[in-house]
């Protein structure tokens, strides 16, 4: 119809596409996280203690907010969306009562940020039967805003692993891959693969035999190494950039 020729029509349609614009739903919510965690930083007067004097309070907020994306990842995967849905909305509400209990640094912050993460998540859900479920290709608005919502959680996650459980040591590959996300992206068909094939060590971690449980021990063994890959040039201040 006229709205669909509207919305595909462009004057420089090699510049300018208007269905790129859905994904200012992932990039602002992104500005606004810089915004407020920069202002928390600089509105500090005294030196930041970031460990927290409520551990018990912290390491339960650790487990909803993981539970939080298990219960997404599970209930989209096995389209149970009504016992996700209601699931995340049960987790939330009990992170909201949590983080009135979160002292220090980051329970302001995230008193702040937990409220528009909430209405991402239940959005997404809630946008879900629009065209034909959650996809990431082409990324429906659905997966637009749970994956921005669940970024907020797993934000919260990677701040309790690092600041107060002092974990960051322990989970550098995420990180590098963090600081380095171009880097990953290509790493693996461009580096790694053509590794493992000339090497032949590609077709010693597949066994006919034990085709699944060989394939998947292959996934992670190229993951880590990907991982591995990006972090380390992430150390050397080798980034790849676009």
């Amino acid at each position: 119809n006229w709205i669909s020729d509207f919305y595909n029509w462009s004057p420089v349609p090699w510049l300018l596409s208007w269905n790129y614009l859905k994904y200012l739903v992932v990039l602002i919510p992104g500005i606004f996280t810089g915004i407020i965690c920069r202002n928390a930083f600089q509105e500090s007067t005294s030196p930041i203690v970031r460990k927290t004097d409520n551990p018990a309070v912290v390491l339960l907020i650790l487990l909803l907010a993981l539970a939080v994306v298990f219960i997404a990842l599970w209930g989209l995967y096995t389209r149970h969306v009504e016992i996700a849905f209601g699931g995340a909305v049960f987790l939330a509400g009990g992170l909201f009562f949590l983080f009135k209990r979160w002292n220090g640094f980051w329970g302001p912050v995230f008193r702040k940020l937990f409220p528009m993460a909430a209405v991402f998540i239940v959005t997404g859900y809630l946008l879900e039967p629009l065209h034909g479920g959650i996809k990431k290709d082409p990324a429906t608005l659905s997966y637009l805003m749970l994956t921005a919502g669940l970024s907020w959680v797993l934000l919260l996650v990677f701040v309790i692993l690092i600041d107060e459980l002092k974990l960051k040591k322990s989970i550098f590959i995420l990180i590098g891959s963090g600081k380095n996300p171009m880097m990953a992206y290509v790493a693996g068909s461009n580096l790694v693969m053509p590794v493992l094939a000339l090497t032949q060590l590609d077709k010693l971690l597949f066994l006919e035999s034990l085709p699944v449980a060989s394939g998947v021990i292959r996934a992670i063994i190229i993951t880590l190494v990907v991982g591995l890959v990006s972090a380390l040039t992430a150390r050397k201040k080798f980034f790849m950039k676009v």
